[in-house]
């Protein structure tokens, strides 16, 4: 296939060409006609059109001036027409005329006329000349937008190769020129005319704009002077205040297409063969993180994140630039997106290029931002943990890439790094005061940025640390650009409210956007100097995304047995003798979803409703796990307590702020502390009441990834039930991309299933792991998977007769209860 035309112009040649040569072609022996007698004639056509300022010509006019006297059938007007040049328009007198079909055809031609003009700079120079190509006013030219678009590719095709721009003398048409120059020829566009390009979008609020949806077309060209490089130089030129309030703004006025345009690409990286432009594509993208609009910018990492897995070394190496942006919010995603891809693939044995890529990233990350010296050191608490976090998997993939020296530069208190809160401009109270105003609202100064500091109380102002604190906080945003007054217009504009939310139109305030990363700054200093109060996380519970986007669960249909095959006769005798549901056909299963096992349930939780009225049935499938010698009085315990409810059968841990691709580990890579891991210490007891110390200690072989919605649209999969941490540790279970089915060396290892929605007829869920490896666990560990299920027979809220039910209620005795013990295979159990 042929290379289409660079440019516009180029385009319109080629075009007028083939007509030329088709004319000709067609035409009889005895009337031959000649490729320049139908460029001419068309040129003659555009300088009628041009002189008197008309959309159209007379036809006989026009058959006149090209000399196309004779036959019609043999006419040149009539064979341009044929070919769709030139269309028949009828005057309001009733005339005939002859006119271009396109207006962008028409401007192209009457451009050329124009270039055969003796002495044209002095002429575009003129009064007359200006006048010519005011838009849209009075003694402006009909075509003059069609014409000048026209000219600024053309122009530089003369002998002295200036671009149009250059020989122009009025200021706007000079800017106008300017911004059509990326539909031109690229080889025609030399550095004069980039540096003024640039220049213009420093300069003029306007021009950026405009530019910026220009640009955006070039943005993977090849070799083209406009392309990303081009722009990522222009806006890492400008400080954060100037950025926003011209690129930041122009991706929330485009915010519509821009979200059309990551949903292009994250579909395509997902599938497509990537080549080099698809890292300038990135660029592209990773500069749209500079965004307060929250969905936007979430929808952006996940973007990012689906190149990363599949091109991670050249990722990398975006990311790593990113850490010279001037905005934290920029290399604050990206590394959340490279952290997120490292977690996802790190561990398979596939993913060659990840694994390879991982330590020699690390290592510069290390030397841009832990070693002693570093170009660009970060406290930002989310930032700093998405890049200990990648080293920390790039030492289980190879643990000496890092001297023992090295690492401890990794730990905590980090000393030797710069603090942001040092050494800052001294900046007036009045100056600080203002901007707390325009930018630090109650909740976020009381709740937020009040949690800093340990033992203060609610709306306490005068404390002491919170005194110290806040000013400082202030004082960081007007060092990083927060101008109360530059962004005080926009501002007025933003939905702003609390930084999670369910409103997928929320846009942060700019004075939110800069008082969220001087709030993680401080988080971060405080964190490493153990500032903050000791029940703290190790992680921020503002953190904003799960950088792994898991997907939705997948649904399994299972082999139920029918709890409702009579008709409702006597709802109390119901409640007392109902069905006593056997799930045991469900607890060990050959396959599912094609992948053989057998998997075993470790926990689950299954609703039943009636189809023809309103009775319910919902049973727990609770897993332990309990010492050999401790079954029998587990069994015993469990089938005397009335109800099991109320904790008496302890639930696994449920993680908040965990993502699902750490979920495996025993603790989240690159963090000092445990932090909620703490609750996987806990000693877990059966027990009949929560006192005594009559129970079955037992561990629970779950664990609960919690991750809310309110977070981010990106993220609305919480609640999957995986193996416990203890279980993954020992079995070697990882997470894979985008899945809930952990996976071992052999393939997957562990599934999450869940049956119907909500409030459907059937609806719940399963954790299962396959029989092998429970198998090998129980035989190292001495353990006896028991399965406590137990649960209620009920009517749902809407049955009328349920308000008369209380005294067979009583003594609980609508519940059902039942235990199995599952019979390893293994042969060596101890």
């Amino acid at each position: 296939m042929e290379a289409l035309p660079n440019s516009l112009a180029s385009l319109f040649d080629e075009y007028f060409n083939k007509v030329a040569a088709r004319v000709a072609e067609l035409s009889p022996a005895a009337h031959r006609v000649y490729q320049n007698e139908v460029e001419d004639a068309v040129l003659m056509i555009a300088g009628m059109l041009w002189e008197n300022n008309a959309r159209s010509v007379e036809l006989k006019a026009a058959r006149t001036i090209v000399q196309d006297v004779g036959r019609w059938d043999l006419s040149i007007i009539r064979a341009l027409e044929s070919e769709g040049v030139l269309v028949r328009t009828t005057s309001p007198e009733g005339g005939q005329g002859i006119a271009f079909s396109y207006d962008l055809i028409a401007g192209h031609m009457m451009a050329r006329h124009l270039l055969a003009k003796p002495a044209l700079a002095q002429w575009l120079q003129s009064d007359e000349g200006r006048a010519k190509f005011q838009f849209g006013k009075p003694g402006s030219h009909t075509f003059a937008y069609d014409v000048f678009q026209s000219l600024v590719g053309l122009y530089p095709h003369r002998p002295s190769r200036r671009q149009l721009w250059q020989d122009l003398s009025d200021e706007n048409l000079v800017m106008n020129a300017l911004l059509l120059t990326p539909q031109s020829d690229p080889r025609q566009i030399g550095r004069e005319t980039v540096e003024r390009f640039a220049r213009a979008m420093q300069e003029s609020m306007q021009f950026a704009r405009i530019a910026f949806k220009r640009l955006r077309s070039t943005r993977a060209a090849r070799a083209h002077p406009y392309d990303m490089d081009f722009l990522h130089g222009v806006l890492l030129a400008m400080s954060n205040t100037q950025r926003d309030l011209l690129w930041t703004e122009w991706v929330r006025a485009s915010s519509e297409e821009v979200e059309k345009d990551l949903k292009f690409l994250s579909t395509r990286w997902k599938i497509a063969d990537l080549d080099e432009r698809e890292v300038r594509r990135a660029r592209w993208v990773m500069w749209t993180l500079t965004s307060t609009y929250r969905s936007l910018r979430d929808m952006a990492t996940k973007t990012l994140y689906e190149f990363a897995v599949r091109r991670p070394t050249e990722f990398f190496r975006l990311a790593v630039e990113a850490t010279a942006i001037s905005d934290p919010y920029v290399p604050e995603r990206m590394f959340a997106a490279a952290y997120g891809a490292a977690l996802t693939t790190w561990s398979d044995i596939n993913a060659a290029e990840m694994r390879e890529a991982l330590p020699k990233i690390s290592r510069e990350i290390y030397q841009t931002m832990f070693a002693p010296g570093a170009t660009h050191p970060t406290w930002h608490a989310l930032y700093r943990q998405y890049c200990l976090g990648i080293i920390a998997i790039a030492r289980m993939i190879d643990p000496v890439f890092l001297s023992e020296e090295e690492a401890a530069h990794l730990l905590s208190p980090l000393s030797h790094l710069p603090n942001p809160f040092d050494n800052m401009p001294h900046y007036d109270q009045a100056v600080i005061e203002r901007a707390r105003l325009a930018a630090i609202q109650m909740d976020f100064g009381n709740y937020t940025i009040g949690r800093l500091i340990p033992g203060r109380s609610n709306y306490d102002d005068r404390n002491p640390e919170y005194q110290r604190v806040l000013p400082a906080i202030v004082s960081r945003m007007l060092m990083l650009g927060y101008d109360p007054e530059q962004f005080e217009t926009v501002d007025r504009q933003m939905n702003s409210g609390p930084r999670m939310g369910n409103d997928k139109h929320q846009i942060d305030r700019y004075g939110k956007k800069y008082g969220w990363i001087s709030y993680f700054e401080m988080w971060g200093v405080r964190c490493a100097q153990g500032l903050l109060a000791e029940d703290r996380s190790a992680r921020p519970s503002d953190v904003d995304i799960d950088p792994t986007f898991p997907l939705e669960a997948a649904s399994i249909d299972l082999p139920l047995p029918a709890l409702f095959t009579d008709h409702l006769i006597d709802a109390g005798d119901w409640l007392v003798r109902g069905p006593q549901p056997d799930y045991g056909c469900i607890l060990e299963i050959e396959e599912i979803d094609g992948l053989t096992g057998p998997w075993i349930v470790l926990d689950g939780y299954l609703e039943q409703n009636a189809p023809a009225d309103e009775r319910q049935v919902f049973t727990f499938l609770r897993g332990v796990l309990v010492d050999s010698g401790e079954v029998d009085r587990l069994c015993t315990l469990f089938t005397g307590l009335k109800y099991p409810g109320n904790h008496a059968i302890p639930e696994g841990p449920s993680y908040y702020y965990t993502y699902a691709g750490e979920m495996p580990f025993l603790s989240i890579p690159g963090l000092p502390i445990a932090g909620e891991q703490e609750s996987d210490r806990a000693e877990y007891v059966v027990s009949a009441d929560g006192w005594s110390n009559n129970g079955v200690v037992v561990d629970i072989p779950v664990q609960k990834y919690a991750w809310e919605s309110y977070h981010s649209e990106m993220n609305q999969s919480g609640g999957a039930c995986l193996p416990s941490k203890q279980l993954c540790e020992a079995l070697s279970l990882r997470y894979s991309p985008n899945k809930w089915d952990l996976h071992d060396a052999s393939g997957v290892a562990s599934l999450y299933r869940e049956i119907g929605e909500y409030g459907s007829q059937i609806n719940g869920n399963f954790s299962y792991l396959r029989r092998d490896l429970l198998d090998r666990y129980l035989s190292h560990s001495n353990k006896v998977l028991v399965w406590l299920m137990w649960g209620e027979r009920d009517f749902h809220y809407r049955f009328s007769e349920r308000s008369n039910l209380h005294k067979h209620y009583a003594g609980h005795k609508n519940i059902h209860k039942g235990i199995r013990v599952y019979e390893s295979t293994s042969s060596d159990r101890l």
